[in-house]
């Protein structure tokens, strides 16, 4: 026997978006937002912060990357959210190690505030560029 207690219908929104840098990465560079589909009202489209109404969000992004040499060339990425980072780090890993990981966080914006949502470059080995036909975001949204 199970029972419910407390339910009620939430409705989840998303943003879905691509990832662009124009050159070489370096650490502490912020990643471009380019919204594809957003139906949160997410604000900053095409600039390195995106500005988030309030809600209880999951987000996650994969940077796709270019390494001249694939065999040591990586790079870590993290999301930070109003300054402070936080969540997990993904990261493009040499060829013949793990791969690629998503960076992914959760977090809550507090009703009648935003907060600024980030993503930073937090480590480079070599010279590896981003390739935005293969970087994603994807931010999922419930009310509060």
């Amino acid at each position: 026997m199970s029972y419910l207690l407390n339910s009620r219908l939430k409705t989840i929104e998303v943003m879905i978006g691509d990832l662009s840098y124009g050159s070489a990465l370096s650490v502490g560079a912020y990643i471009t937002f380019n919204s594809d589909y957003d139906d949160i009202g997410i604000t900053g489209g095409g600039t390195d912060t995106l500005t988030i109404p309030n809600g209880h969000y999951v987000a996650s992004a994969i940077l796709g990357a270019s390494a001249t040499n694939a065999s040591s060339d990586e790079v870590g990425f993290i999301f930070e959210l109003d300054g402070s980072t936080l969540g997990s780090a993904g990261g493009r890993q040499a060829v013949g190690k793990v791969g690629a990981d998503a960076a992914e966080c959760v977090f809550t914006v507090e009703s009648g505030n935003t907060a600024d949502l980030k993503l930073k470059i937090s480590s480079v080995t070599g010279t590896v560029n981003a390739v935005t036909f293969r970087s994603q975001i994807f931010i999922r949204r419930v009310d509060l």
